[in-house]
């Protein structure tokens, strides 16, 4: 199944992407899938995963263009100061976006 179907279904139900065990893969594919749903994501909860630098790096990419993210939780995952500058750096990139954990 196409990764937008599956995460447009997903954002309509209260569910979170938190403890999923996501790795880079995992973010990557989820960012390219993110643009889709800038109109209405308000939260994107990824607390706990296994997002290393990649993943890090292509979730920045991605930031940008969610219009509507207005919480971001990337807790406890694996990136380093690296994937953490590049985040960092994306955010700035996001004056809608109110908390970040």
């Amino acid at each position: 199944m196409d990764a937008v179907v599956v995460l447009s279904s997903l954002w309509r139900c209260p569910r979170s992407l938190s403890q999923n065990s996501i790795t880079d893969v995992g973010a990557c594919k989820l960012a390219e899938a993110l643009p889709s749903l800038s109109a209405s994501l308000l939260r994107l909860s990824l607390y706990n995963n296994c997002i290393c630098d990649a993943g890090a790096e292509s979730l920045a990419r991605a930031l940008p263009e969610m219009g509507s993210l207005r919480v971001i939780d990337v807790q406890y995952n694996k990136f380093t100061a690296v994937g953490a500058q590049q985040l960092a750096a994306s955010l700035r990139k996001c004056p809608y976006v109110e908390t970040l954990a």
